[in-house]
């Protein structure tokens, strides 16, 4: 099972994961809901998500 996090920017999100030891699994990638995700393995090698929902306008 993968959970998802919701945060405001995948990009900066997974800039600072990696920072701190984390490694990037995939993405970002759009999904057809106007989202982007991402995922992550921590320094133990759990998968966790990454979720940015599309902007309002």
């Amino acid at each position: 099972m993968t959970f998802y996090v919701e945060v405001a920017d995948v990009e900066a999100a997974l800039a600072t994961i990696e920072s701190k030891g984390g490694q990037k699994a995939f993405g970002p990638h759009p999904v057809p809901t106007g989202a982007i995700i991402a995922g992550f393995t921590d320094p133990e090698g759990n998968l966790v998500g990454l979720v940015q929902q599309p902007v309002k306008q």
